[in-house]
């Protein structure tokens, strides 16, 4: 399958122009406007190159470092399947990455900060896993 990079190049110029300026905090789940990337990096879908992302930690007030969600559940060393009361996501942690705030659509729901301990164990236990050779 082909990508059409032509449109979201379109889409990234809309997306450089829009305000930062969103309040957004770590245990947020938002849909960002993640793009179409190269390779097996993980896309955005739709006409709107979305994707939901898991927000672990905000760097100052435009950037963030989030990891994003799926609801494809493959189980795998660099996933978690979290519940919350109100959804389930799989966060995939291979891909985890550094956003602007400019990325950021529309809040999903902020995850109770008690899952917050799991989350980030789990994420270090991916990154001291040693790497496949």
């Amino acid at each position: 399958m082909s990508k059409d990079f032509d449109k979201w190049n379109t889409a990234k110029k809309e997306v450089d122009n829009l305000n930062a300026n969103i309040s957004f905090y770590p245990d947020q789940i938002w849909w960002c406007s993640a793009g179409l990337n190269i390779g097996h990096e993980i896309d955005g879908k739709h006409n709107t190159f979305e994707r939901p992302f898991y927000i672990i930690k905000k760097c100052n007030k435009t950037m963030f470092i989030a990891i994003p969600c799926t609801s494809n559940y493959r189980k795998s060393n660099f996933s978690y399947v979290l519940k919350t009361p109100h959804l389930d996501f799989v966060l995939n942690f291979s891909q985890i990455k550094t956003l602007s705030s400019k990325r950021l659509l529309r809040k999903i729901v902020h995850v109770p900060s008690s899952y917050r301990e799991d989350i980030v164990r789990k994420l270090f236990d991916y990154i001291k896993r040693k790497s496949a050779q």
